[in-house]
């Protein structure tokens, strides 16, 4: 407990960080992985064939994933950043620990890719037949340069659910070569295929003129998103059956309650739907009617959101599995906090000791300090909501259920702390919810200290 708490009540900073990742990851993975293979391949396939047209048509769609690629690519990159350092600074302090030099490294491929993106963009038009094969040339670079940031972070994305061997042996390469680090890398690049594939099949069928040129663009990037549909299921399968069994027991809950033959049925669905579109791009090219290519963009961000949605969620009580619960606390703190409480271990909390007369101070800085990473007061999200939660729940309910959290739901972090810190949070739960105008303890804490105290 090292950092201030950054909180955001009725939205949740778990939900700010999530809307931030699934941009950014659609972005990063459509435009930046899947759009370099695709334009790399597309540029070499008309250099080869001598087709100019096509060759233009790489370019022209350049322009575009250019664009947004360093434009809303690069916001949130850095956003996601700003984000996790607010929402999540334990878990990213402890993750910068391990890997360091894999980010350093991420850090000097990705600049490497910026600038082969700027160099591949500005000289597409000044680079004449003679210099064409050295265009090509950075074009694929490009492209591995591009996959290459994906394989590094996924490498860490991929230990906090499965540490792997890193939990007792706390080598780097036993925590970056984690069980799901290349399924999730094989799934990520076919998904990645299909959203590229889906933003080419819409520029395709709205800027192309041509008829016979859309069809021939169309029924090409139709085999793309073909490709990426027989991958996606068996990659899914592939990264499933390395998650540890306990994390594939929160699936229904992370899905939404769904059950798990029903969330299987949705999936396969899904994947068949954009099979049969894939056929009748490669097929009926001539009849292809934009809205499908918005069908299967809709499916792709669906797939990399619900990848992203139930890495998170399955990954629960912890934030890196097995180490670091998601309020930050780590398994090596558990009985340094209950033998001398959270209030005095936190450097920036506004209350140290649980008294007769700052009962409901103290519960609402237990509440800011184990609670607000996953729970929101009066949030938009009843799941999460600890007001709706708790509602018509006596005190003493209340105080019996914080005290036994890991028992009634696996999913959530035990209590930590003192006795009398538990019946604090119990009583500002109880006040809060029986008589919230009476509450000036609902303010927000962003970096700075600050004091609630009762009107």
């Amino acid at each position: 407990m090292e950092f201030p708490v950054f909180e955001l009540q009725y939205f949740g900073s778990n939900t700010l960080i999530a809307v931030i990742a699934i941009i950014h990851v659609i972005i990063s993975h459509g435009c930046a992985v899947g759009g370099s293979i695709y334009l790399a391949s597309t540029e070499y396939l008309a250099y080869k064939r001598k087709d100019e047209q096509l060759d233009q048509f790489a370019r022209k769609f350049l322009k575009v994933l250019f664009i947004i690629t360093t434009s809303v690519g690069a916001l949130t990159g850095v956003g996601i950043w700003f984000a996790v350092s607010l929402g999540q600074p334990m878990a990213i302090a402890s993750l910068l620990r391990v890997f360091f030099w894999a980010w350093f490294a991420e850090w000097i491929v990705f600049m490497t890719e910026i600038a082969l993106l700027v160099i591949y963009f500005f000289t597409w038009k000044t680079i004449y037949e003679k210099g064409k094969a050295l265009h090509v040339k950075i074009g694929i670079a490009y492209a591995v340069a591009s996959w290459f940031t994906m394989v590094i972070i996924t490498g860490v994305l991929a230990a906090m659910l499965t540490p792997g061997e890193w939990l007792v042996s706390r080598s780097f390469w036993d925590a970056f070569m984690n069980p799901t680090w290349i399924p999730s890398l094989l799934f990520r690049t076919s998904v990645a295929v299909s959203l590229i594939s889906g933003f080419a099949l819409l520029y395709a069928s709205l800027t192309i003129k041509d008829a016979q040129f859309k069809q021939k663009i169309i029924s090409y990037t139709g085999k793309w998103l073909l490709v990426s549909t027989l991958t996606i299921p068996p990659t899914g399968m592939f990264y499933l059956s390395r998650v540890p069994e306990r994390a594939k027991d929160l699936l229904v809950w992370a899905s939404g309650f769904i059950n798990e033959n029903t969330f299987v049925l949705l999936n396969t669905v899904g994947a068949l739907v954009i099979f049969l579109i894939a056929l009748w791009a490669i097929f009926q090219g001539k009849r292809f009617p934009a809205i499908l290519s918005l069908v299967v963009l809709v499916l792709s961000v669906f797939y990399i959101g619900e990848m992203e949605m139930v890495r998170e969620k399955i990954r629960k009580p912890y934030m890196i599995y097995g180490y670091m619960y998601a309020n930050g606390v780590t398994i090596d703190d558990i009985d340094h906090l209950n033998t001398v409480g959270v209030l005095s271990s936190s450097k920036w909390s506004t209350v140290k000791e649980v008294t007769a007369t700052n009962q409901l101070q103290a519960g609402r800085e237990v509440f800011k300090l184990q609670c607000s990473s996953c729970h929101t007061i009066n949030g938009w999200n009843s799941r999460r909501d600890i007001v709706q939660i708790t509602n018509g729940w006596p005190e003493g309910a209340i105080n019996a259920y914080i005290a036994n959290l890991d028992s009634f739901h696996y999913f959530m972090p035990p209590f930590f702390g003192l006795p009398e810190e538990r019946e604090a949070l119990s009583k500002w739960i109880y006040n809060f919810q029986t008589n919230s105008s009476n509450s000036s303890l609902n303010t927000s804490f962003v970096g700075e200290r600050k004091v609630a105290v009762n009107e």
